[in-house]
């Protein structure tokens, strides 16, 4: 499979059928977030450089915790919005750890896993009207540091389950 590099994003040859062509897009969303996430750090680390505010504060160190959208819902939110409601799903987390990253010059990237859970085993899990009769694809969102290895930024802040150690 050939992969076609699109800034930072790599996506495969995509064709209409296929599970890449449908969570593709995803990547460009989650790009678009970290950029403004990224331009939000650099102006908070401007403006306190020059004492007007405190900088955007590390992730891990900002009292964030995981915490999956409310059924039915895919909220977007920036570095602001998750440091207000003090929680955030997995691409607003990994959106910030890859801004935050990259802003301290590690080439970070986001990497979108997803797995198919047929009806039977989803009704168990989720509300009748979250799942279709071919059943549910679960999406999770985590980050690939430069040397390969993946970080489950969600996990490490409170996520629990299994589905995130498949990679």
């Amino acid at each position: 499979m050939s992969m076609t590099p699109l800034f930072h994003v790599t996506l495969p040859d995509l064709d209409d059928n296929s599970e890449e062509s449908h969570f593709a897009p995803l990547l460009f969303i989650l790009e678009g977030m970290i950029l403004l996430n990224m331009w939000h750090i650099q102006r908070s680390l401007k403006k306190a450089m020059r004492g007007l505010g405190r900088p955007v504060p590390p992730l891990f160190e900002s009292g964030v915790r995981y915490k999956e959208d409310d059924a039915g819902r895919e909220d977007w939110r920036d570095v602001y919005m998750i440091l207000k409601r003090k929680r955030g799903d997995c691409d607003n987390l990994v959106a910030w750890r890859v801004a935050e990253l990259r802003v301290a010059g590690i080439a970070a990237e986001p990497v979108i896993k997803w797995r198919h859970i047929p009806y039977e085993i989803a009704c168990k899990l989720y509300p009748p009207n979250m799942i279709s009769p071919n059943g549910l694809w679960m999406v999770h969102c985590c980050v690939r540091m430069p040397d390969g290895e993946i970080e489950d930024t969600s996990k490490l802040l409170g996520m629990g389950g299994g589905y995130s150690n498949r990679v």
